[in-house]
């Protein structure tokens, strides 16, 4: 969320710093979906993301994309029953992640 904030801010203050200067036409707003497939530990995983930023004087592009697993992996795993009693044979991975762009 503090990256989040910061990204709106920094849009905010671009769009007002180039309005000074120019007409506003310069500041284009962009946002992208993304979906992926791939392979972790040879089972079958579908990603999906979302991209959103600005892009100024077709220079400059500042960006966000939060990236994350459609669901998670479970796989089967053997473990000790006698030195862990408690533990599960089942792992689960799920992760997401954000990136500024």
């Amino acid at each position: 969320m503090k990256y989040f904030s910061l990204f709106i801010f920094s849009i905010i203050f671009a769009n007002s710093f180039v309005g000074q200067q120019k007409s506003k036409n310069n500041v284009k707003f962009l946002l992208g979906l993304d979906a992926n497939r791939s392979f972790v530990l040879n089972k079958k995983s579908k990603f999906w993301g979302v991209r959103i930023g600005a892009e100024v004087e077709k220079k400059y592009r500042l960006g966000l994309a939060i990236h994350a697993m459609q669901k998670p992996l479970i796989f089967e795993r053997s473990i000790n029953a006698d030195k862990y009693p408690n533990a599960s044979k089942f792992i689960k991975l799920n992760f997401s992640y954000y990136t500024i762009l």
